[in-house]
């Protein structure tokens, strides 16, 4: 996915500029406008029939548009999903959810979970909104969820897959296409080295 974002004063043209590029490029555009109209759509949120991760990056993304565009409830918003995400933490530290529903549990007892994108998208959201709003005691409950998951890192950078609900996606292969988590572990290392 290819992203541009072109900063620009009001008044100088920038949102005509941005359409233009994303037409010459064939992407999609995106504005303050379709910002404030995913805001009031009610399936991107905890009720939604995805996956637990998409409401918990809605979260971050919420808590980004909310404070670059002084949107108070969106800021409300991101605090709810984040809120509804961390009750979806396992015993064991692992956002789990990857089920309809998100409390579902299987024919034996288990919880959905997908490493694969806990590791890489869900919990690195987690860690980035922690930063963003500044909340100190879910950055320091994030350390002990990054490193339950930091169990399942093979020594060199790919993740044990093996078992979980999509197992067959995120395969061993698979898990070193890509590097979300690294903004996560950099982030997270001045509050614990490990």
């Amino acid at each position: 996915m290819r992203i541009i974002t072109v900063s620009r004063e009001f008044g100088s043209g920038g949102r005509e500029v941005g359409k233009r590029i994303a037409d010459i490029l064939n992407i999609d555009y995106y504005d303050g406008e379709i910002i404030s109209a995913v805001a009031k759509n009610k399936n991107l949120d905890e009720h939604s029939p995805a996956n637990i991760n998409y409401a918990t990056t809605n979260g971050l993304a919420m808590a980004l548009s909310g404070k670059y565009f002084k949107e108070e409830r969106y800021l409300e918003r991101a605090a709810h999903l984040i809120d509804y995400a961390m009750s979806h933490i396992s015993e064991s530290g692992f956002l789990y959810g990857e089920s309809k529903p998100h409390d579902k549990l299987s024919a034996k007892g288990c919880r959905s979970v997908d490493i694969g994108y806990n590791v890489e998208e869900s919990v690195p959201a987690l860690v980035k909104y922690a930063f963003e709003v500044e909340n100190e005691p879910l950055k320091a409950r994030l350390v002990d969820i990054v490193k339950a998951h930091l169990s399942l890192m093979l020594p060199d950078g790919g993740w044990d897959n093996s078992f979980g609900n999509r197992n067959n996606k995120w395969t061993y292969w698979g898990s070193r296409t890509s590097d979300g988590c690294v903004p996560m572990f950099l982030l997270l290392a001045s509050e614990d080295k490990a």
